[in-house]
Protein backbone atom coordinates (compact mmCIF):
# COMPACT_ATOMS: atom_id res chain seq x y z
CA UNK A 1 0.00 0.00 0.00
CA UNK A 2 1.37 3.38 -1.12
CA UNK A 3 0.58 6.70 1.23
CA UNK A 4 0.55 10.16 0.55
CA UNK A 5 3.25 11.32 2.96
CA UNK A 6 6.10 8.77 1.40
CA UNK A 7 5.32 10.66 -2.15
CA UNK A 8 5.73 14.35 -0.67
CA UNK A 9 8.96 13.21 0.94
CA UNK A 10 10.30 11.38 -2.31
CA UNK A 11 9.34 14.61 -4.32
CA UNK A 12 11.00 16.88 -1.56
CA UNK A 13 14.24 14.41 -1.55
CA UNK A 14 14.41 12.94 -5.07
CA UNK A 15 12.62 15.83 -7.68
CA UNK A 16 11.13 13.99 -10.31
CA UNK A 17 12.35 10.06 -9.34
CA UNK A 18 9.33 10.47 -7.05
CA UNK A 19 7.43 9.89 -9.96
CA UNK A 20 8.17 6.42 -10.30
CA UNK A 21 6.80 6.01 -6.62
CA UNK A 22 3.70 5.89 -9.21
CA UNK A 23 5.48 5.08 -12.45
CA UNK A 24 2.25 3.30 -13.85
CA UNK A 25 0.17 7.05 -14.43
CA UNK A 26 3.32 8.53 -13.95
CA UNK A 27 5.83 7.20 -16.50
CA UNK A 28 5.84 10.60 -18.93
CA UNK A 29 6.21 13.12 -15.75
CA UNK A 30 9.38 10.69 -15.36
CA UNK A 31 11.26 10.70 -18.44
CA UNK A 32 10.27 14.36 -19.15
CA UNK A 33 11.45 15.66 -16.12
CA UNK A 34 14.55 13.06 -16.21
CA UNK A 35 15.54 14.22 -20.30
CA UNK A 36 14.75 17.90 -18.96
CA UNK A 37 17.26 18.05 -16.05
CA UNK A 38 19.48 15.46 -17.75
CA UNK A 39 20.66 17.36 -20.54
CA UNK A 40 21.63 20.48 -18.37
CA UNK A 41 23.13 18.25 -16.05
CA UNK A 42 25.41 16.56 -18.44
CA UNK A 43 26.11 19.61 -20.27
CA UNK A 44 27.67 20.72 -16.78
CA UNK A 45 29.76 17.70 -16.02
CA UNK A 46 31.00 17.42 -19.87
CA UNK A 47 32.03 21.04 -19.72
CA UNK A 48 34.55 19.99 -16.91
CA UNK A 49 36.28 17.14 -18.22
CA UNK A 50 39.31 17.95 -19.54
CA UNK A 51 39.79 18.87 -22.81
CA UNK A 52 36.56 20.48 -23.27
CA UNK A 53 37.68 23.76 -22.29
CA UNK A 54 41.21 24.88 -22.82
CA UNK A 55 43.80 24.84 -20.30
CA UNK A 56 43.40 28.87 -19.61
CA UNK A 57 39.86 29.62 -20.80
CA UNK A 58 38.52 32.67 -22.37
CA UNK A 59 35.57 34.64 -20.75
CA UNK A 60 33.20 32.53 -23.14
CA UNK A 61 34.25 29.47 -22.11
CA UNK A 62 33.64 30.20 -18.37
CA UNK A 63 30.00 32.11 -18.94
CA UNK A 64 29.00 28.74 -20.60
CA UNK A 65 30.19 26.45 -17.56
CA UNK A 66 28.27 28.45 -14.87
CA UNK A 67 25.29 28.50 -17.56
CA UNK A 68 25.15 24.96 -17.93
CA UNK A 69 25.45 24.23 -14.15
CA UNK A 70 23.00 27.31 -13.64
CA UNK A 71 20.27 25.61 -15.77
CA UNK A 72 20.78 21.91 -14.51
CA UNK A 73 19.98 23.29 -11.13
CA UNK A 74 17.25 25.26 -12.19
CA UNK A 75 15.54 22.31 -13.67
CA UNK A 76 16.31 20.18 -10.66
CA UNK A 77 14.42 22.83 -8.42
CA UNK A 78 11.43 23.26 -11.43
CA UNK A 79 10.87 19.39 -11.06
CA UNK A 80 10.86 19.54 -6.87
CA UNK A 81 8.33 21.88 -7.07
CA UNK A 82 6.24 20.46 -10.13
CA UNK A 83 6.41 16.75 -8.13
CA UNK A 84 5.84 18.19 -4.87
CA UNK A 85 2.69 19.68 -6.18
CA UNK A 86 1.61 16.78 -7.63
CA UNK A 87 1.69 14.67 -4.85
CA UNK A 88 -0.22 17.44 -2.85
CA UNK A 89 -2.90 17.42 -4.78
CA UNK A 90 -3.59 14.24 -5.19
CA UNK A 91 -6.21 12.94 -2.78
CA UNK A 92 -5.28 9.72 -0.35
CA UNK A 93 -7.01 7.77 -1.48
CA UNK A 94 -5.20 8.13 -5.22
CA UNK A 95 -2.65 6.31 -3.28
CA UNK A 96 -4.11 3.69 -1.55
CA UNK A 97 -6.12 2.18 -4.48
CA UNK A 98 -2.31 2.47 -6.55
CA UNK A 99 -2.12 -0.87 -7.51
CA UNK A 100 1.65 -1.33 -9.32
Amino acid sequence: MRSKRTAIVLALLFSFFAWTYTYKTDRLKFWAGFTLSAAPALLATMSYLPGFVSTSPNQEEVNSLYTFSVLAWISWSLFVVLALIDAIRRPNSFYNNYSA
